[in-house]
């Protein structure tokens, strides 16, 4: 089972310093690849190597009962870079800024200014992917 959308984003801090998650909206059975890949990939989290490697590393962990776990994830990783490259760029949908104002998101949003924004994610996205698949060997 997986929250699919896991990460401090969706966390409230309480005032132990413990972290509640909240959002269980795609709750649900997924692959421990996706939940690992997505975690690391996704906006919102902003990981540097140290705290990704230490998730990678808790994740082999956990699924190392599952014999290809590493190289699914290995494989993986690319394509959900780009798969988030291609989400971020959703700003460019038509209709997509209308959503956002009717749904009260951003009081004042520029299309351009944002569409910028994500159009730079998105590349930064596309040279991880590219510097991630130069460092791996794909069998």
């Amino acid at each position: 089972l997986s929250t699919s959308d896991f990460g401090f984003h969706n966390c409230l801090k309480t005032d132990d310093g413990a972290l509640t998650f909240l959002d269980f909206n795609y709750f649900g059975w997924d692959d421990p690849v996706k939940l690992t890949a997505d975690f690391i990939w996704h906006p919102a989290m902003n990981l540097n190597r140290e705290l990704t490697d230490k998730w990678t590393m808790a994740m082999l962990n956990i699924f190392s009962v599952e014999p290809e776990f590493e190289e699914r994830l290995k494989a993986a990783m690319p394509l959900y870079g780009l798969r988030w490259a291609m989400i971020v760029l959703n700003e460019f949908l038509p209709g997509f800024a209308e959503k956002r104002r009717e749904a009260g998101e951003i009081e004042n949003y520029n299309l351009e200014k944002s569409q910028k924004i994500q159009l730079k994610k998105a590349k930064n996205y596309c040279s991880n992917v590219k510097t991630i698949v130069s460092q791996v060997t794909f069998a």
